[in-house]
């Protein structure tokens, strides 16, 4: 309540899927009433949102997929008994949009674990023009190639690395990588977009490679990550693992914006509302995205070189329109992708549900500076108009004449959501890996730890990260307490 005062051995800041997960490794060692919750929004669950089509069909609009390496998850969603189900994938044809016009196919059957590590990128890319074919299968193994001299975990001492670090994506593409190929350099440029939810101009070369080393190749991230889904929608996920929380005795404060958090390695920590409500801890856990730390009003503010990182990192944008049509006009088609300088929407996936009477949703992406300028200028309505004009032409001709017919629609509009602002996660601007030494750190400062998607060891960028981040800051802060009992 307003102007109260609790105290607690953990407070955690943020009820995305770092925070929860946290809070639910905590109780391995801890009482629930040792654990407090504080979120501003009015809502468990972060960057992860399921809506509804007409008749309760869960669609996600925030986080949407998983896939079989995804073990953090995978252990929670049987925790909490929800069905994975196969993304629609077998024989999945990609459209590619460029400046020139559709180009041809991308043709693929996806599902198996090892798929991305056994293909070679011929057979990924069946269908497309000889040319452009061997263009981009060159520019995709000299990206490979390049990540795989990436020292992970310490990408600043790779061999020039400041050279890359302060290069975009698309000026390497342009300047070295694919100069004579809007093909081959689009989508590279639309794969940056769906990683990062950023232009390619404002991820560094240093960082995209860092991320294709840490995945395992450019083929995971166009493919792999994306070959599952949650019946019930990742939403619910949240929902059940708060409510679980609730169950076992955890209180979470919804509605409670933390402003100010003075900290001591010696004396704990007071976390601020803007409510009045003040906490005392032990140890605070901030499972809340980098960029949302500055809002925070730390005191003393963050040292070192997580400081600094802390104050390079920029929120990805991205807007999320979920579609449902009458008919199935895409055809064979389950996914497309276009040139970003080309049309206002890069990415469409097939997410129809696989159980039930038949139904035709597509998932439609705006990113980056597009996905900015459409969250503060349009209406709901604009966006969806615009994101259906873009997915008929990058399904090309599987979309024929067919007719296509709106049936309903929901969606993310990321950039607009308090706290957040963006997603799917931060990144760091130009240069700021090399000069800071720095990457994603989650070392611990005085009593404070750190959990998001953003600084996860592996899957950073997804639920499983998030995951994964939240229990390593609960096995931090169990440690902690226990050498300070």
């Amino acid at each position: 309540s307003a102007a109260s005062s609790s105290s607690y051995k953990v407070v955690i800041v943020g009820a995305g899927l770092a925070g929860l997960s946290c809070a639910s490794k905590l109780l391995d060692s801890l009482d629930p009433s040792d654990v407090v919750i504080v979120e501003a929004l009015d809502r468990a669950g972060g960057r992860t949102l399921t809506s509804c089509l007409p008749d309760d069909e869960p669609v996600d609009v925030g986080a949407c997929w998983v896939c079989p390496r995804q073990k953090n998850v995978h252990r929670l969603l049987r925790e909490h008994g929800l069905d994975v189900i196969e993304q629609q994938t077998s024989g999945i044809r990609v459209g590619v949009r460029s400046a020139g016009g559709l180009s041809g196919w991308l043709s693929r059957a996806f599902g198996r674990e090892t798929t991305t590590t056994t293909t070679t990128l011929f057979t990924t890319l069946r269908g497309l023009p000889a040319w452009d074919l061997i263009q981009y299968a060159l520019l995709t193994r000299r990206v490979n190639r390049m990540a795989r001299a990436i020292p992970i975990g310490r990408p600043w001492d790779a061999k020039g690395a400041e050279r890359l670090d302060s290069s975009s994506v698309m000026a390497w593409l342009k300047e070295e990588g694919a100069p004579n190929n809007s093909t081959a350099r689009g989508l590279m440029a639309a794969t940056v977009q769906s990683v990062f939810c950023a232009d390619a101009s404002q991820i560094s070369m240093l960082l995209f490679l860092t991320v294709v080393a840490e995945e395992g190749g450019v083929e995971v991230l166009l493919e792999e990550a994306q070959t599952q889904r949650v019946a019930q929608g990742n939403g619910t996920l949240s929902r059940r693992l708060a409510a679980s929380l609730v169950e076992r005795g955890v209180e979470i404060r919804l509605g409670a914006e933390v402003v100010e958090c003075s900290h001591s390695a010696t004396d704990g920590a007071t976390v601020a509302t803007r409510d009045g409500a003040r906490f005392r801890a032990r140890r605070v856990v901030l499972a809340v995205p980098p960029p949302a730390l500055a809002g925070l009003s730390l005191e003393p503010k963050l040292a070192g070189p997580l400081g600094t990182e802390v104050a390079a990192q920029r929120m990805g944008k991205v807007i999320k329109v979920v579609v449902e049509f009458a008919a199935r006009w895409w055809k064979g088609a389950h996914c497309a992708m276009a040139d970003p300088e080309v049309l206002t929407t890069t990415l469409a996936f097939d997410v129809s549900p696989l159980q039930g009477p038949p139904r035709h949703v597509l998932a439609i992406f705006f990113f980056g500076a597009k996905a900015v300028h459409w969250s503060w200028t349009k209406t709901p309505e604009e966006r969806r108009e615009e994101a259906v004009r873009c997915a008929r032409l990058m399904f090309g001709e599987a979309a024929d004449q067919a007719p296509c017919e709106v049936v309903a629609s929901v969606e993310g509009d990321w950039p607009a959501v308090p706290f957040i602002r963006g997603g799917y996660m931060s990144y760091p601007v130009l240069s700021s890996i090399t000069q800071t030494k720095s990457y994603s750190s989650s070392v611990p400062q005085s009593c404070l730890h750190f959990a998001s998607t953003e600084n996860a060891s592996a899957w950073r960028g997804y639920m499983d990260g998030a995951i994964q981040s939240g229990e390593r800051a609960a096995a931090e802060v169990a440690e902690a307490l226990q050498t300070t009992t």
